[in-house]
């Protein structure tokens, strides 16, 4: 049996990840920050295991560790994020707000691979994908979301660092943008659904191997530039 673990599970493209992967009867490790609030993730059906994680405690990891133990882990889906607040341009900086935005979107990522890296090595080919965007791209750069940006950008240089080291275990490691999809994030008026943009990330995710480890790819499978 396929295992897969997804973290932001509750919400979004994390919530649609895994009932599409429970769908296709995969083992699928929901993590969530308060489980005891997911009612729509309660409501999958299938075989689906809701843990409370905080990426940003290492104290919450260690205890989703110690639950999980050694099993291999095929596919691991690093999805939960934060945008940062709206105080994202000089003049306005919260500087607090910025250091919890790279802890959650960028050392939480870490932390979670670091933790369960045996697990992935443990599976014949697993993939270790981390949900990003457009925006940490440097050539995409524009004004303002510093915060948000910034830590799309460390997070992908952290897992291209990571992806060189993964390849030797056979594990492929790459970065996603999965588009301006409609959810609490990306507001009502993005021009893509959660349903399409899942569709085209289980897609690419199939279709992965380590020839592809590195890479910076959109739902559609199209590289984008660092």
């Amino acid at each position: 049996m396929t295992t897969v673990l997804i973290t932001g599970a509750n919400r979004g493209i994390g919530l649609q990840l895994t009932k599409h992967y429970a769908n296709e009867e995969f083992k699928v490790y929901a993590l969530c920050r308060t489980p005891s609030e997911a009612a729509d993730l309660k409501s999958v059906e299938g075989n689906v295991h809701i843990h409370q994680l905080d990426v940003t405690d290492p104290a919450s990891i260690k205890r989703l560790k110690d639950e999980i133990g050694n099993e291999p882990i095929d596919i691991f889906i690093n999805n939960g994020g934060i945008y940062g607040g709206h105080n994202q341009e000089l003049g306005t900086m919260n500087y607090s707000d910025w250091e919890k935005t790279l802890a959650t979107n960028t050392i939480g990522p870490v932390r979670m691979v670091e933790a369960f890296y045996p697990n992935l090595k443990a599976a014949k080919e697993a993939k270790l994908i981390t949900i990003s965007s457009l925006m940490g791209s440097i050539e995409d750069a524009s004004r303002g979301n510093i915060f948000y940006r910034t830590s799309k950008t460390a997070v992908n240089m952290a897992m291209h660092c990571i992806a060189s080291d993964a390849k030797e275990d056979n594990i492929t490691c790459i970065v996603m943008h999965p588009g301006w999809v409609q959810t609490d994030m990306g507001g009502e008026n993005a021009p893509i659904t959660t349903e399409e943009s899942v569709d085209g990330i289980v897609h690419v995710i199939s279709g992965l191997s380590t020839y592809d480890s590195g890479k910076f790819l959109n739902f559609r499978g199209e590289e984008i530039p660092w």
